[in-house]
């Protein structure tokens, strides 16, 4: 079963091109199954 958690402070426009945004995404094996963070930050 998986399960979705989103947690968001203020609004990024993702589809501006002139927006400095930096994304990173990650993912961790746990003894439960795979956890997967992704973080968008606009500079």
């Amino acid at each position: 079963m998986a399960r979705t958690e989103k947690f968001i402070e203020g609004r990024v426009s993702l589809q501006t091109f002139r927006s400095d945004i930096d994304y990173y995404a990650l993912q961790a094996m746990t003894k439960y199954g795979v956890l997967g963070v992704k973080v968008w930050i606009e500079k």
